[in-house]
């Protein structure tokens, strides 16, 4: 009997010390680099779109419920927790930086890699930003959809979206951008500072 329990008491410590699959910290990562050097960017400023599926008679989709915002160190480097395994809880990141815009995007995930939900579906999603030229900026080089997250419930999960867009108009500002632009811009922010209120 005493063998027993002895046992019993391992496996129970044993067991109190393991991770199930299911825990473990997955990330969606990647760098911004700039596709002129292709060097890494430090100073980006990198958003995580979250999404949920929704269906409805004939059709479903994923909305923005939320998102997350960092800015890059030296090395280019970002991170977002994974926080459910459907290929959309973050399905996406997409950056900017004051004197750049959006180039192209690396590496996506293939099919069977999304299905599978492994480390290789989140990972090395680059970001690739191109030097504005100021001579001739490219002020429709940007990406905005994604941010405008109208399903989100408070403002802090769009902050990072009204950040992301305040760049994004200064930007036009600094580059001449006519007058309907800036304000389309100031409408797009102001219709997420009002998400939550």
């Amino acid at each position: 009997m005493n063998s027993v329990l002895r046992f019993l008491i391992g496996v129970a410590g044993a067991l109190s010390f393991a991770v199930p699959a299911w825990a473990d910290p997955l990330k969606l990562t990647g760098t911004v680099f700039d596709s002129a050097t292709k060097l890494p960017l430090e100073g980006a400023y990198v958003v995580a779109i979250y999404e949920e599926w929704r269906a409805n008679i004939g059709m479903s989709t994923h909305i923005c419920v939320k998102l997350k915002g960092m800015t890059t160190g030296p090395d280019g480097r970002f991170d977002f927790p994974v926080e459910k395994r459907d290929g959309v809880s973050p399905s996406d990141a997409i950056a900017i930086k004051p004197g750049y815009y959006l180039d192209h995007l690396g590496r996506m995930p293939d099919l069977d890699e999304i299905r599978r939900q492994s480390p290789a579906a989140y990972a090395n999603r680059d970001i690739y930003l191109a030097p504005q030229k100021p001579d001739s900026p490219k002020l429709t080089r940007y990406s905005m959809d994604n941010v405008l997250c109208s399903y989100a419930k408070s403002r802090a999960d769009v902050e990072p979206g009204i950040q992301y867009l305040r760049i994004i108009a200064d930007e036009k500002r600094k580059y001449g951008a006519d007058k309907r632009a800036l304000s389309d811009m100031e409408y797009l922010i102001s219709d997420l500072e009002e998400v939550g209120r």
